[in-house]
C-alpha cells in the first residue's frame, strides 16, 4: 500500500476518534445538567404562585379530540386478593398446545379476534379513567387547599388575602358551599354587606340546609336595614335547628327593632302655683256660642265683619308712625346715595340701625294701644326690613366679593397621595374629572394598587360617562389600563345593575365613535363582562 495513502487513513481515524470523544463528552455533560435540575425540582416546594400558575396552564393539545386514559388502582378484597385477578383467571381461555393439531383444526380465528376486541373494550372502560375525571378530582383537592389557606388568613386578620383564596377556590370548585359562605364572612369584616349577602345566597343555593350561610345573610341584611328579610332567614334557621340559642337571641333582637316600645304619652295635670306667681290680671268671662255645621255662611259673615272692624280701627298713632318711618327711610337712602360704599362700614352703621330701632319702638307702642292686629304689624315690619335689605343690596352689588375656586391637586406619585386627593375631591365631579384626566394610563397599576374597590371604580365609570363622552375623549386606553390593576376582576363581580348599565353606555359610545377596531372593543367588552 502507498505510504501516503496509509498516512491519510491514520489521520482520518484520529479525527473521527476526536470527534467521537467530544460528542460523548458533551452528551455526558448534558446528562449531568439534567440530573442536577431534576434534583433541584424535587427539593423545591411548590408555593402558592406555582399552584396558581399551574391552574392557568392551557389545555393539552388534542385533548378534546382524543381523551387520554389513566389506569385505576385495583380494589383489594378483605382476603388480600384483587377481584380483577380472579375474574381474569376465570375468563382466561385454555391454551392449545402446538402439537394438538386436531384442536387447531377446530379453532375459530374470527371468534377469537372478536373476544380479544371485546376484552380490550371492557378493560378500557373498567380499568381506566380519562384525564378530565382526574382533572376534576385535582381541582376539588385544590379548592380544599385554598379554603384551608383562606381560613388561616382569616384567623390572622388578613381579610383581603382570605377573600382572594376563597375566590380562587370557587373558580376551582363552584359546587362547594363553604367557599362563598367563608368569603361572605370576610366581606362582613370589611363592612361590605351587599357583597356578603350575594355570597350567602349563592351558598344557600348550593346547600339549602347550611345554617351558617342563613345566619351570615341575616347579619348582612340587618346592617342593610332589611329587617323583614333578616327575620325570614332567622326563622329558617330555627326551623332547621330549633335548639339554636344564638338564632333565638338574634330573633328577639330583630323583633325589638321591628316593634320598638312606644314612648309613654305625657299626662297633663293640674299646676299648682303660689299666690305670688299667679297672674294679677282679673279673669274675663267669655260667652261661647255653639255653631252647627249648617251655619257656615253665618261664620263667614262674622269673620268678614271682624276683619272690617279691625281695619276700620286703625289708629292715628299708626299713621303717624308710618309717615315718620318713611321720612326717616328716605333720608337714609338719600344719605347712602351721597356717601361712597366704602364708608358704609364706619360712618353709616348707626344710621342704618336707627330705622329698625325706631320701627321696633313704634311697633311696641302700637301693641300697647291694642287697636291693631298682629298680622298688620308683621306686614308693616316686613316692609321696613325689605326696604333696608334693598338698600344694602344696592351698595354691595357695586363691588362683588371675589369667589375662590378649590385648587386642583397635582398629579399623584403614590397610591397614598391618590387616595387622599380622591377623597378630598369627592363632592366635586368636575374637579375629579380634571384630576383623573391628568393621570397617565400607564400609571394606573402603581397609583391604584390595592385601592381599586367598589367605591373608586364606579366613580371612574361615572366620570367617563358624564365628561369623556360629551367631550369625545379617548376612553379605550383608560378602560384597557384599568384591567391591569390588581383586584379588578374581583371588583367587577360586585358591580350593581346601574353601574353595569353605565358600562353598556360607554361601550356603545366606543362602537359608535369607531376609533378602535370592532375586535378590540369586543375583546375589552368581554373582559368587562358586558
Amino acid at each position: 500500500m502507498d505510504p501516503q495513502r496509509m498516512a491519510e487513513l491514520q489521520l482520518q481515524m484520529r479525527v473521527n476518534q476526536s470527534e467521537l470523544e467530544q460528542y460523548v463528552h458533551e452528551l455526558n455533560n448534558w446528562e449531568d445538567d439534567i440530573k442536577q435540575k431534576e434534583v433541584q425540582l424535587k427539593k423545591c416546594d411548590r408555593s402558592q404562585g406555582d399552584v396558581a400558575k399551574e391552574t392557568s396552564l392551557p389545555p393539552i393539545r388534542n385533548s378534546l379530540e382524543k381523551k387520554k386514559k389513566r389506569k385505576k388502582k385495583k380494589q383489594v378484597s378483605s382476603n388480600g386478593d384483587t377481584s380483577e385477578v380472579k375474574t381474569n383467571e376465570a375468563q382466561k381461555p385454555r391454551r392449545i398446545r402446538s402439537s394438538d393439531y386436531k384442536s387447531w383444526d377446530k379453532f375459530d380465528v374470527e371468534k377469537a379476534c372478536l373476544e380479544i376486541d371485546d376484552g380490550e373494550t371492557k378493560s378500557s372502560s373498567s380499568e381506566y379513567e380519562t384525564d378530565e375525571e382526574w382533572e376534576a378530582e385535582r381541582k376539588i383537592k385544590q379548592a380544599e387547599f385554598l379554603k384551608d389557606q383562606g381560613n388561616q388568613y382569616f384567623k390572622d386578620g388578613k381579610y383581603d388575602e382570605a377573600i382572594e383564596c376563597y375566590t380562587q377556590g370557587i373558580e376551582c370548585d363552584p359546587t362547594n358551599a363553604l367557599l362563598p359562605a367563608n368569603r361572605a364572612m370576610a366581606l362582613l369584616k370589611q363592612d361590605k354587606f351587599a357583597a356578603a349577602e350575594l355570597d350567602c345566597t349563592q351558598a344557600i343555593a348550593l346547600d339549602s340546609g347550611y345554617t351558617k350561610a342563613y345566619f351570615r345573610r341575616a347579619t348582612a341584611r340587618e346592617r342593610l336595614s332589611k329587617l323583614m328579610e333578616a327575620k325570614q332567614d332567622i326563622s329558617t334557621i330555627l326551623s332547621i335547628d330549633p335548639a339554636n340559642k344564638q338564632a333565638a337571641k338574634e330573633m328577639a333582637k330583630i323583633e325589638k327593632l321591628l316593634n320598638p316600645p312606644k314612648e309613654p304619652v305625657g299626662i297633663v295635670g293640674p299646676v299648682d302655683k303660689s299666690p305670688s306667681q299667679r297672674s294679677k290680671k282679673p279673669l274675663r268671662r267669655m260667652q261661647i256660642e255653639e255653631i252647627g255645621l249648617d251655619k257656615e255662611e253665618e261664620v263667614k259673615r262674622l269673620h268678614r265683619k271682624n276683619v272690617e272692624t279691625v281695619l276700620a280701627k286703625q289708629s292715628e298713632v299708626k299713621k303717624q308712625v308710618t309717615a315718620r318711618d318713611e321720612a326717616t327711610f328716605d333720608a337714609f337712602v338719600k344719605q347712602k346715595k351721597d356717601t361712597p360704599c366704602n364708608s358704609v362700614g364706619s360712618g353709616s352703621v348707626h344710621s342704618s340701625v336707627t330705622p329698625k330701632e325706631t320701627a321696633l319702638e313704634n311697633i311696641d307702642d302700637i301693641r300697647q294701644n291694642g287697636s291693631e292686629s298682629p298680622r298688620e304689624l308683621g306686614q308693616e315690619a316686613g316692609v321696613l326690613n325689605l326696604k333696608a335689605k334693598s338698600s344694602s343690596e344696592h351698595c354691595t352689588d357695586k363691588e362683588p366679593s371675589p369667589r375662590t375656586s378649590p385648587r386642583l391637586p397635582p398629579v399623584p406619585t403614590s397610591s397614598f397621595q391618590f387616595q387622599t386627593d380622591w377623597k378630598a375631591l369627592r363632592n366635586s365631579p368636575e374637579m375629579c374629572f380634571q384630576y383623573f384626566k391628568n393621570i397617565e394610563c400607564r400609571h394606573y397599576p402603581k397609583l391604584f394598587g390595592q385601592a381599586l374597590d367598589a367605591d373608586i371604580l364606579p366613580r371612574i365609570l361615572s366620570i367617563l360617562e358624564e365628561f369623556y363622552i360629551p367631550n369625545n375623549l379617548d376612553m379605550y386606553a383608560v378602560l384597557e389600563s384599568l384591567t391591569r390593576v390588581k383586584r379588578f376582576s374581583m371588583t367587577l363581580m360586585f358591580m350593581s345593575a346601574k353601574e353595569k348599565q353605565c358600562l353598556q353606555q360607554i361601550f356603545k359610545h366606543l362602537r359608535t365613535a369607531g376609533l378602535q377596531s370592532e375586535s378590540d372593543i369586543a375583546s375589552l367588552a368581554k373582559t368587562y363582562q358586558v
